[in-house]
């Protein structure tokens, strides 16, 4: 969960750190995010996201997916 100010209908956007490095992926908001593209309310507004290094740790160890990852990583 987050903060971030999201436009809803812009989905599946990147989370990005204060290094401008990409840390994540926000894939859904609360319905007060809605409005999000005229108004941001920072003590409602919430997104739901997910770490990127958690996704690359599951494709090695959970999925065996071992060249995806790599493809991923530009590896």
């Amino acid at each position: 969960m987050n903060d971030k100010n999201q436009i809803f209908l812009s989905l599946d956007t990147h989370l990005i750190n204060k290094n401008g490095e990409i840390v994540g992926l926000v894939f859904d908001g609360n319905i007060e995010s809605f409005p999000g593209r005229f108004l941001y309310d920072e003590t409602a507004d919430r997104a739901v996201s997910a770490y990127t290094g958690g996704m690359i740790e599951a494709l090695l160890k959970l999925y065996d997916a071992e060249a995806l990852a790599r493809e991923i990583l530009g590896r």
